[in-house]
């Protein structure tokens, strides 16, 4: 599924952040680029200034990836992967990181 973020017109002196609404491409009012993944479009409602379409159910299928992300996608709630020097064992690993032992 493909996303696209509408940038609303401003007057050149103002002073709040531009005001975006995200869509999905089956939005019958924006015919804009759909170009943004899942998570950049998260990313994008994120913003102070954004708003969801309503009209395309934008707004259900936000909500829905801020519970259940898209497979392979990272989330800011994982943690980190802990990684290992060159030669150094994992804690609990049964041979030393020299090789020697049994």
């Amino acid at each position: 599924m493909g996303w696209g973020v509408e940038r609303e017109r401003q007057a050149y002196d103002a002073t709040s952040p531009p005001r975006i609404r995200v869509h999905t491409e089956d939005c019958p009012i924006f015919k804009g680029p759909f170009d943004l993944t899942a998570e950049q479009a998260l990313q994008a409602a994120a913003q102070p200034a954004a708003a969801v379409c309503t009209m395309c159910s934008a707004d259900k299928k936000i909500t829905q990836l801020r519970r259940h992300p898209t497979p392979g996608t990272p989330t800011r709630f994982q943690a980190p992967v802990p990684r290992f020097a060159v030669g150094q064992r994992a804690p609990g690993h049964p041979r030393p990181a020299d090789g020697s032992g049994p």
